[in-house]
């Protein structure tokens, strides 16, 4: 049985995946039907026990870390705003918000 689906938005979305996937429109709809319905079949969790769940995977990941020093976490910081904001210029009047002078 054919299913015609009218809808601008749907068919955008299935038109761009189609084609950066190489998939076919018609692959592209049964994929995300049955993800949708994997997802549906699942017995609902608490998210108390989803995060308890998570917490025992990782646990084993950080037996011995420990948290950074204060002077460690402030090289961290420093290094992440170099690496994400650049130079910035200062002008003599204003201030920069958000990479805007006002």
């Amino acid at each position: 049985m054919p299913l015609t689906i009218k809808h601008e938005e749907v068919e955008r979305l299935v038109s761009e995946l189609a084609g950066s996937s190489g998939a076919t429109k018609t692959e592209l709809v049964r994929r995300a039907l049955l993800l949708l319905k994997q997802r549906e079949s699942r017995p609902a969790r608490p998210r108390s026990q989803r995060v308890k769940e998570f917490l025992d995977e990782v646990a084993p990941l950080l037996e011995g870390a420990r948290m950074p020093s204060k002077q460690e976490r402030e090289a961290i910081w420093a290094t992440a705003r170099r690496a994400f904001d650049g130079p910035r210029q200062q002008r003599p009047s204003g201030h920069l918000v958000s990479r805007v002078w006002v």
